[in-house]
């Protein structure tokens, strides 16, 4: 196996809690840059949200309705710059 898909295999998915983003003051660098840094697998777990099930039963709806907007509405949406960082994209 490769070293870096050995690599993959054993990085753990960063979390951080509900709580931790709405405290100020709370550092969360050194999560941001587990999570994103060269060793990192590029996602954060956000723990203990509350009413989740709730929001995310609202939210999948819409992302299908987003998705059936006509191609120059969504692109009011993009960030290229960002390089789809930010905003709508496709991938």
């Amino acid at each position: 196996m490769a070293t870096a898909q050995k690599d993959m295999e054993e990085a753990e998915i960063v979390t951080v809690s509900f709580a931790q983003l709405n405290q100020p003051g709370v550092d969360l660098i050194a999560a941001i840059e587990q999570a994103f840094g060269p060793e990192g697998l590029g996602i954060i777990r956000v723990s203990g949200v509350p009413q989740l099930k709730h929001f995310r039963q609202r939210l999948l709806p819409l992302a299908n309705q987003f998705a059936m907007l006509p191609e120059e509405v969504k692109r009011r949406y993009e960030d290229p710059v960002s390089l789809y960082n930010l905003g709508c994209s496709h991938g």
